[in-house]
């Protein structure tokens, strides 16, 4: 099966992220990986990242990276890469 990979780029985003997060999980594709940078937010938004992705039962390749905030094509480039 093709790999399908999500990328996720958040700055911010502590209000949606985590919805955002458990629709992915929730996707019965079965090869998923999941690509979740954060764009330097000053909200909680890194620590909702870490704790929805701590209560995943599915097996997903996870790449979750923090960093100093670039912008969003900055961001998704790097994703992207």
């Amino acid at each position: 099966m093709p790999l399908v990979s999500v990328i996720i780029s958040s700055y911010n985003h502590a209000q949606y992220v985590r919805e955002a997060l458990i629709s992915v999980q929730a996707q019965t594709y079965p090869n998923i990986e999941l690509i979740i940078i954060d764009d330097g937010s000053t909200d909680e938004t890194a620590q909702i990242i870490e704790q929805t992705l701590s209560t995943f039962d599915r097996d997903l390749h996870v790449v979750f990276e923090c960093q100093q905030n670039v912008g969003i094509c900055s961001t998704l480039n790097h994703a992207l890469a």
